[in-house]
């Protein structure tokens, strides 16, 4: 199988990205320590950075699946004690919420775990805001790393194929 300079060139230019925007996140990590939140967020990067034009990975999805995760979230443990029970409804809410709106990004289904683990779910609010921020601003920066050094075009029409058959 050949490899061809297109596809090493994009795989390579997503790889620095995903390195720098990890290392930055991770850097802040050790003042925080809400290490959790990384496993939504590595699957969310996998998404926005080595599939920028699946529909997943639109910043919009990004932002509004994450943020309407950790308000439904909120809502219920806040009315209803923490359950394993309310958990599962809590999942189920928020998955057929997004369906409904339209705005899916399966990553952010990992919010509401998070949430049930966590104590300190204000502060965990602001550290997912800021973080969503930070890739969603990555993911601007890499699209236009892709635009200038890694033929776009190409990429996008060869890309878009395959995630039309992973999604459709």
């Amino acid at each position: 199988m050949r490899i061809s300079l297109f596809f090493m060139k994009n795989t390579i230019i997503s790889f620095l990205f995903i390195v720098c925007s990890f290392a930055v996140l991770g850097w802040s990590s050790d003042f925080i320590k809400m290490n959790i939140l990384f496993a939504s967020l590595g699957a969310t990067a996998t998404l926005i950075f080595i599939y920028p034009h699946a529909p997943f990975s639109k910043w919009k999805n990004v932002f509004v699946a994450y943020s309407l995760n950790y308000i439904v979230s909120m809502m219920m443990f806040t009315l209803f004690p923490n359950h394993y029970l309310l958990l599962a409804i809590v999942l189920g809410m928020t998955i057929l919420a997004l369906a409904h709106f339209e705005y899916t990004h399966p990553p952010a289904a990992g919010i509401p775990i998070a949430l049930f683990l966590l104590e300190d779910k204000l502060q965990f609010g602001l550290i997912l805001l800021v973080s969503l921020s930070w890739l969603i601003f990555m993911s601007f920066l890499h699209s236009k790393a892709l635009s200038r050094y890694g033929k776009a075009q190409w990429y996008r029409r060869n890309r878009g194929v395959v995630s039309e058959r992973i999604f459709n």
